[in-house]
């Protein structure tokens, strides 16, 4: 069976799909309001993943200067390893070069080894930061070598 699964903007109806998957997702979830208020930064975007009507995952990400930041990333654990998390990690690097950046960063806590691997898997490169956490990076410079 052919996937229709579609990457698109998130609008203001996906929040409770979004955010039913981010508090499958991670140990403090976001509630509605801190949803609102990350949502609100001019800088900030997101896109969901969705097929046949239902939003399977979602990306926000800031953008900055050179560098794609994302802040949140999430797929429903039902829909894990079906392709989800890499259509919504494509659609970023595509966006590289159409906006003149080159590097795509997320920080990660050392206890979320499923999401370091799957990073680790797109590309992306791992830097210890302080306290739990790991920056992972993706360069477009450097995949492109």
């Amino acid at each position: 069976m052919e996937s229709t699964l579609t990457i698109r903007w998130m609008i203001r109806r996906d929040d409770r799909e979004v955010l039913m998957i981010d508090d499958r997702c991670f140990i403090e979830p976001l509630t509605q309001h801190a949803l609102i208020d990350l949502l609100r930064d001019r800088n900030v975007l997101a896109v969901v993943a969705e097929e046949r009507g239902h939003v399977l995952g979602y990306c926000i990400y800031r953008l900055g200067g050179f560098v794609i930041e994302i802040l949140r990333l999430g797929v429903d654990p039902r829909e894990r390893r079906n392709g989800v998390g890499t259509a919504l990690i494509d659609r970023l690097k595509s966006k590289l070069l159409n906006q003149r950046r080159d590097t795509i960063t997320i920080d990660v806590l050392g206890t979320s080894v499923g999401q370091q691997y799957f990073l680790a898997n797109a590309g992306f490169m791992a830097e210890s930061r302080p306290g739990d956490v790991i920056r992972f990076t993706y360069d477009l410079e450097v995949d492109d070598a």
